[in-house]
């Protein structure tokens, strides 16, 4: 078994930092704050934030560097995957390298920095995992793991995925055990399907989990996959039906419950749900029925208020890939009339815009019965998230914020919305 080396666990606790470097009290956590020495600051999560952008910030450059070099390339790498808190695709797109490269050029990065905080700080590699566990990093396996989750669903990008092409590759991979199972595969997945948003990684591999689980409850019988896009605003969803029809009896559901749940999870990550299908089985003579019902890509309509058109087309770019639908208005009225027409999931609001008190708009969409079930994201430059919470409104930002930051906070709203409908 591989064993972490110093090395190895430095640079992993300062990927995992850049990762949450917005989220002060996950860093408060981190072990980095023993081996960089800002433990006894006021803030410490605060404390190590600073410390890794002033040390991204002293690997910029001089003017004299050629813009091509290894140096540059590094530090934009860095500054845009984690201080703008960019996508993996968005900076490859912005570097016009592909994603692959990009994941090189990040670890090399990644290197350069934690040789760049060695040589200021000096932590000793034998004591990263004596700061682990002072951190409280050695945490039980569950909390492990939902940490691992956290961990996926904040580092890999949501993007546009046809499901149809994704469920035939992952076929190709697991025909190998299907043929060992005996299992045959009745794929009437539709290829018209519209595209679903999620996390590709994750998908693929709880399809895979799902495909190999149903194959162990079919042993020399069949697999039948099935879809559907379901009936609602902007077609909401679609739907995949994986059923297993077994010629005796097999494995059944209650067996299989550890990977179901492990798929459940990894499904979540992108808004996706799973069921097992108990009664009124869609398949005649099924032994075991699981559905998985994904949003569709570009499907969540967001409404953003704001005056200022360099943010709208900021946070246009970034909600674009994701499962969100991006609307905007400049200018309170048009924004409460837009709200008021076609309620969005959520509302992204600005309080400091001329003509109508961004306040007073914040009231007046609670008090509307069309608009006061949105859930509203205060995001504006004012250090005033009590007040905003107090008002009504379901979440705050203070700006600037990172793409990872703003797409935490719809998942979160449009869930808890959702899950009290």
């Amino acid at each position: 078994m591989r064993t972490e080396s110093g090395e190895d666990a430095f640079v992993h606790e300062l990927h995992r930092a850049l990762t949450y470097l917005y989220d002060a009290g996950t860093l408060r956590r981190s072990p980095l704050v023993g081996l960089l020495g800002v433990e006894a600051q006021p803030d410490p999560g605060v404390a190590l934030q600073r410390a890794l952008v002033e040390e991204i910030e002293a690997l910029r450059p001089g003017d004299a560097v050629p813009p091509t070099s290894s140096a540059w390339r590094a530090y934009r790498v860095l500054f845009y995957r984690f201080v703008e808190g960019f996508t993996q695709q968005q900076v490859a797109t912005d570097l016009a390298i592909s994603t692959r490269q990009l994941r090189r050029y990040e670890q090399a990065a990644l290197q350069a920095l934690a040789d760049a905080l060695r040589c200021r700080y000096r932590p000793a590699e034998h004591d990263v995992q004596s700061a682990r566990q002072q951190a409280g990093s050695a945490v039980p396996e569950a909390e492990g793991q939902e940490r691992e989750l956290e961990w996926l669903k904040h580092t890999i990008p949501t993007e546009p995925i046809d499901l149809a092409a994704m469920l035939r590759a992952v076929l190709v991979t697991v025909s190998p055990l299907l043929s060992s199972l005996r299992v045959r595969v009745d794929n009437r997945v539709q290829t018209d399907l519209p595209r679903i948003a999620a996390q590709a990684a994750t998908v693929r591999q709880a399809l895979l989990n799902l495909v190999t689980t149903t194959a162990r409850c079919a042993q020399g019988g069949e697999i039948h996959l099935t879809s559907e896009a379901l009936p609602g605003p902007d077609a909401a969803a679609v739907r995949l039906t994986v059923a297993a029809n077994a010629v005796q009896a097999t494995e059944d559901a209650a067996a299989q419950r550890p990977q179901l749940d492990i798929a459940r999870e990894l499904l979540r990550l992108s808004g996706a749900h799973l069921d097992v299908v108990q009664e009124q089985s869609p398949l005649p003579g099924a032994t075991f029925v699981v559905t998985v019902t994904f949003p569709l890509a570009g499907r969540t309509p967001v409404l953003v208020i704001d005056d200022n058109l360099d943010t709208l087309r900021l946070l246009e770019r970034y909600l674009a890939g994701s499962r969100y639908r991006f609307s905007a208005a400049s200018d309170p009225e048009t924004g409460l009339r837009l709200a008021e027409r076609e309620p969005p999931a959520a509302i992204i609001l600005d309080v400091m815009m001329p003509g109508v008190d961004g306040w007073d708009l914040l009231g007046r969409l609670r008090e509307h019965p069309r608009t006061r079930d949105v859930p509203i994201l205060v995001c504006t430059i004012l250090p005033e998230e009590q007040l905003a919470l107090t008002l009504g409104a379901a979440g705050f930002l203070q700006k600037p914020v990172s793409p990872r930051t703003l797409l935490m906070a719809l998942d979160r709203l449009v869930a808890e919305a959702q899950g009290c409908r």
